[in-house]
């Protein structure tokens, strides 16, 4: 009673549970979509512009900066003077803004003029970031294509990467110190792409600077495991029913060949086909070839009848019929299996064992 208990719950749990909570996960998931944060617009944000012209041999000019709720416009001009001019902006907390759990970047920006801009995230060194010494904070940087009205652009933080004159002024690529710690970024930064012609007025607008943690790779991969597993439980069953069909056309067999039913519709070559087969099944020899001889009916109408009134092969017919008796006499004998394997009609222990086995998993 317990072991019946025991199993109906398993099956409650494997076959309902489990796939009504995978599935209300998936679901949530798919609604959640992405974790996001929202550094700009936003509150407690401080803006700064900045550009070569703050270099020795700098001349670089910013003509404009307003910062406002709804958008930041940057107008600059590059002047020759310092050796690769330059001019941006950055956008930050007063406290370090912690994107460990976030691994997307997306911008909603638009220039006049330029092609390309570039985009650096400014995280803090353990030990050696002097506070608001841009030098000192680990440059990542990505450089994006831009276009004269402001479209969202998606920056992957894995792919962000520290320019070489940044080593070549502070630290050495490989000094151990060296990490991309996400959990204390300094300040987003936008800068004038490497191409950007000198002597040429540009206006840039930023409207938004969000990050997101996408979910989508779990739920696919949850989706993926939900479809493994649905196909489990439904091989299990379809299994389960096979094996029961399959029984019920064995017992057809045995019960039949023992004593064929009187109500029956086989026609005058089965029935002697299926006597035939009956009394001479323990006949170690005995072949589709022999019984066709014996009836003097044709082997393919043979495996046509048998197919047709118990839907299974020959082969499996007369082993059937001989691993039912093998059964019985095991049951009813004090005989050992390899004599009872001999008298049913079985050649060698080892080709009993073997259909024994497949007959009864």
């Amino acid at each position: 009673m317990k072991k019946n208990i025991f199993k109906k719950g398993l099956m409650v749990l494997l076959c309902i549970i489990i796939p009504l909570s995978v599935s209300v996960y998936i679901f949530l998931s798919i609604g959640a979509g992405e974790k996001k944060y929202t550094l700009y617009p936003g509150r407690d944000v401080w803006t700064a512009a900045f550009g070569d012209y703050q270099e020795s041999g700098g001349k670089s000019i910013v003509n404009r900066f307003d910062a406002t709720r709804e958008h930041i416009i940057f107008t600059y001009t590059l002047k020759r003077g310092f050796i690769n001019p330059y001019a941006g902006f950055a956008i930050g907390k007063h406290e370090y803004i912690n994107l460990e759990s976030f691994d997307v970047m997306r911008i909603k920006i638009g220039s006049a003029h330029s092609h390309s801009m570039r985009v650096f995230l400014f995280t803090k060194i353990p030990g050696y970031t002097i506070e608001k010494n841009f030098n000192t904070y680990l440059h990542l940087q990505k450089e994006i294509s831009v276009q004269k009205e402001c479209l969202e652009y998606t920056i992957t933080l894995a792919e962000l990467y520290t320019p070489e004159w940044w080593y070549a002024r502070e630290l050495s690529e490989n000094d151990p110190g060296l990490t991309r710690d996400f959990s204390n970024v300094y300040s987003v930064s936008i800068q004038s792409g490497i191409n950007h012609p000198v002597d040429l007025t540009d206006t840039v607008t930023l409207e938004e600077i969000c990050f997101y943690k996408n979910n989508h790779t779990l739920t696919v991969m949850l989706i993926f495991i939900w479809i493994l597993y649905t196909g489990g439980i439904l091989s299990f069953f379809l299994l389960k029913q096979y094996k029961t069909r399959s029984a019920k056309k064995i017992n057809k067999v045995v019960k039949t060949c023992r004593d064929i039913p009187s109500d029956h519709n086989y026609g005058k070559e089965a029935e002697k086909i299926i006597t035939y087969i009956g009394d001479q099944y323990s006949n170690r020899d005995l072949t589709i070839g022999k019984v066709s001889r014996a009836c003097e009916i044709p082997e393919i109408k043979i495996r046509r009848y048998i197919k047709k009134y118990f839907d299974v092969s020959f082969p499996r017919y007369l082993n059937a019929i001989r691993l039912a008796e093998a059964k019985r006499l095991l049951k009813e004998t004090g005989l050992r299996i390899s004599e009872i394997a001999f008298l049913v009609g079985f050649n060698s222990i080892p080709h009993f064992n073997r259909i024994f086995k497949e007959n009864e998993k």
